[in-house]
């Protein structure tokens, strides 16, 4: 069965819709049905012996007076056909992409009557019906799935090919521009984030076949934090792909978690991380839960236009989340609660003096809680990112909390 849509036609040679050996007789579907406004109606046609093709020629669809009727049609959950008219639609089939059916396939056509008011619905379906004798091959049809379907870069995904009718020969096209693979269930690491569309091709001696699935693979921009080089001591740091996590960070000494992006890395910013504090004790301790910097090492060693942010108990304010240029050259804070989980935005324009922290109450980020802005950098590029970062100066107490899914755009 050749299943491909009209611009792929004359690029992607295949066999004829001949059956040979064999015989063929015409053969064709009929219904009708009053459908409600706005409402679908569904035809399913499943072949249940395994003797014949059905090889279909047109479609044809119809209302009862001159409104507009949309249709789908999907052959084994592939859409390969969609309209939308007045008074009637007709798809013709026989040549390309060219349908046939038969034991196992699943054709679906789902008609909509777009009309205010209810109306007649007519269909016909008409074709040949093939005899297929013991033994002849098929064309093999294409499905597959993938694991993880989402994830941050780099993120290797495991593809399992589900196609029947024997196929023999298999062609991967994963969608990021990399060379195709040949084996039946490959594995692909996709290393930058965007949607991949990812395509199949099976084939036999008989024909091919193809499946295209656009946007099928999402790889996030989000931090794999695995990656990032721990300095620690006293090991409170741990990391997973997405978290970073502090367990009693300790503020007299240079613990910190963090990636080299590269000289000048970081000018305009749109950086999204989640934090949240949740436990500290008494006196007042100190956590960096994110920085941007030009020098590696504790907020102690930070320069004067060197940016981070950090869960404080202030003798005098509370619980804060500080917002600091250098090593407390100038400050913001907002009032934080214990275990509350934080959503936060840093943003920059390209060169900009004026650094800006919002920070929302929930994931979406359309419940602004407050906006911090701090000035200052200059024109300041940044090389590293941190997920943790410790004071290393005279504050009493310890902070656990956690970092995660920082997604740089």
């Amino acid at each position: 069965m050749q299943d491909y849509p009209d611009f792929a036609y004359g690029v992607m040679p295949g066999p004829t819709s001949d059956i040979s050996p064999g015989y063929g007789v015409l053969w064709n579907y009929y219904s009708t049905q009053a459908v409600a406004a706005g409402s679908t109606w569904t035809i399913n046609i499943n072949p249940v012996d395994d003797d014949y093709l059905y090889k279909i020629d047109g479609i044809f669809i119809c209302t009862s007076s001159d409104v507009n009727v949309s249709a789908l049609v999907v052959l084994d959950d592939r859409p390969i056909y969609r309209g939308y008219a007045k008074y009637g639609l007709t798809f013709h089939t026989y040549n390309n992409p060219m349908i046939e059916i038969g034991y196992n396939d699943k054709l679906k056509i789902e008609i909509k009557n777009e009309d205010t008011s209810s109306r007649y619905l007519y269909i016909a379906i008409y074709g040949v019906k093939r005899h297929l004798p013991s033994g002849v091959a098929r064309v093999p049809v294409p499905k597959f799935s993938g694991t993880p379907l989402s994830g941050p870069a780099p993120l290797t995904v495991q593809f399992t090919d589900a196609s029947y009718r024997f196929p023999t020969l298999w062609d991967w096209d994963f969608g990021d521009g990399s060379a195709h693979s040949s084996a039946q269930h490959p594995s692909h690491q996709y290393t930058a984030a965007g949607s991949y569309k990812v395509k199949l091709v099976v084939s036999n001696s008989v024909g091919f076949d193809m499946l295209e699935r656009s946007n099928y693979i999402t790889v996030t921009s989000i931090e794999n934090l695995t990656t990032y080089t721990q300095v620690d001591p006293n090991n409170d740091i741990s990391t997973t792909t997405t978290r970073c996590t502090v367990d009693g960070m300790v503020g007299t000494v240079a613990a910190y978690c963090y990636k080299d992006k590269g000289t000048n890395f970081f000018n305009a910013l749109h950086i999204e991380f989640t934090i949240c504090a949740t436990a500290k004790t008494s006196g007042n301790p100190y956590y960096g839960c994110f920085a941007l910097a030009n020098v590696i090492g504790s907020r102690a060693s930070f320069g004067t236009t060197d940016l981070s942010i950090a869960f404080y108990q202030a003798p005098s304010v509370g619980f804060i989340l500080r917002f600091m240029r250098g090593n407390n050259v100038t400050e913001v804070y907002y009032n934080i609660t214990l275990s509350t989980v934080y959503y936060c935005t840093l943003e920059r324009a390209a060169g900009a003096d004026t650094v800006y922290l919002k920070i929302y109450s929930n994931a979406a980020r359309t419940s602004l809680l407050k906006t911090l802005a701090l000035s200052g950098f200059g024109t300041t590029r940044w090389r590293y990112i941190y997920a943790a970062n410790s004071l290393n100066g005279s504050v009493s107490g310890e902070i656990s909390g956690y970092t995660e899914n920082i997604k740089i755009e």
